[in-house]
């Protein structure tokens, strides 16, 4: 399965919202009321209020903020001027990125995990910091 089949399938999904009922509250008629991970009652709704689209949107605005964090601290290119601004753009709903802005993304978070990993992680577990650098992270 190729990647746009894989986000259109996770895109329809949380097209369908989940919709708690509160202590009291009934579900609409012929909706199946299903139990959350915490012990909540909630309905899948097909359609979603304002308040719902917004709530939706949120984890897509916090993944485009760190991707926008993370490559501009690369060199300038047309490919992270592109993602900029479809990011600036995008005011939280999913954006098409071409391949070459895929290899920026992936390689600007790949740089900053291994920086994390050298300055952070490697002393903590013993072994002092990571000297050599992995290959394809140039």
């Amino acid at each position: 399965m190729n990647n746009q089949k894989i986000i259109n399938k996770i895109d329809s999904f949380l097209k369908q919202g989940k919709v708690y009922i509160k202590p009291g509250e009934k579900a609409p008629e012929g909706t199946q009321v299903l139990r959350g991970k915490r012990g909540g009652q909630y309905y899948v709704s097909g359609k979603k209020g304002e308040k719902a689209k917004e709530k939706e949107l949120r984890p897509q605005r916090i993944l485009h903020r760190n991707i926008y964090n993370v490559v501009r601290k690369q060199p300038d290119s047309p490919e992270k001027e592109s993602i900029m601004k479809k990011i600036k753009a995008s005011k939280g709903k999913p954006i098409e990125f071409s391949g070459k802005e895929y290899k920026v993304i992936f390689s600007s978070l790949w740089k900053e995990v291994y920086q994390l990993a050298r300055e952070k992680i490697a002393p903590v577990i013993g072994g002092g910091p990571i000297k050599e650098v992995p290959k394809g992270s140039k």
